[in-house]
């Protein structure tokens, strides 16, 4: 009697796909912009919104739901988030994607000073009747459009720090022309005095309430910078002896720059 048996399918092979982005910001800042496990609309173009599914954003085990663009969906599980090395890992877990036992890492390291280095790699196996050509090609699509928005990211942010510096250091040294720089022609400023609405356009601010050449006695902090493609905004805390002044713009890159199309304000009186 004659047996026969047959061979087990062989595995798929696997694949990797790693990709680096230089950046001119520290390491730490770039980690800021993409280590939210639950935001990576943020930063990713591809991504219309995030859900958290289960779990806090930033902790291993947590489940997102991505939901892209053009209306398909990723479930994606963190497996590690170490701030202190600047570096997380996820799986994905379910989707329609071309690729099995997938497993992927970002990490920042410092560089040349001032510089970073971004480092996106991923594991994987193509899926079930899928080849490892269509399996990689799809990874590389997503390594490459997202680092080169990041880069977009950081130099829009870069841009728009700028401009805020001519706002902080014009305003303190009195120097309205300085000030100008920051916003558009157009720009307006509102805000409330005695419980009605003040709207005054931008130039009222230059002559009314920056004092030619007087040093202020103030401290400047951006808060938060908020970037979605052209469209941007700001918050930024003035702290005087007596009492602080809370401003958030709202600014547009027009014509290839950024400006301030709008200011609104809050002041608030020490104790």
């Amino acid at each position: 009697m004659t047996t026969t048996s047959s061979a087990a399918p062989a595995q798929p092979p696997t694949l990797n796909v790693t990709r680096h982005m230089l950046l001119d910001m520290p390491a730490p800042e770039v980690w800021q912009l993409l280590s939210d496990f639950g935001h990576v609309e943020n930063w990713h173009p591809a991504v219309a919104r995030s859900q958290m599914l289960s779990g806090g954003p930033n902790t291993p085990g947590a489940v997102r739901k991505l939901t892209f663009m053009d209306g398909g969906t990723l479930e994606e599980t963190l497996i590690a988030h170490e701030p202190q090395n600047l570096r997380l890992s996820y799986t994905i877990t379910a989707g329609a994607f071309p690729v099995s036992d997938y497993t992927s890492t970002l990490s920042v390291q410092s560089a040349e000073p001032g510089k970073s280095r971004v480092t996106w790699s991923g594991n994987f196996s193509r899926a079930a009747g899928k080849d490892d050509r269509t399996a990689t090609q799809a990874v590389e699509g997503v390594y490459d459009t997202g680092l080169q928005s990041l880069k977009t990211i950081v130099a829009d942010r870069l841009a728009i720090q700028r401009i805020i510096g001519f706002y902080a250091d014009g305003g303190t040294r009195g120097d309205a022309a300085v000030v100008s720089q920051a916003f558009h022609p157009s720009a307006t400023m509102k805000f409330i005095r005695a419980g009605a609405l003040v709207d005054e356009p931008i130039e009222a601010y230059y002559s009314n309430y920056i004092k030619p050449g007087v040093l202020l006695d103030r401290t400047v902090t951006t808060d938060y910078i908020d970037i979605r493609g052209t469209a941007a905004s700001a918050r930024l805390t003035l702290d005087y002896p007596t009492h602080q002044f809370i401003d958030y713009f709202n600014l547009l890159k027009i014509d290839g720059q950024w400006r301030v199309v709008s200011k609104i304000f809050h002041r608030a009186p020490k104790p």
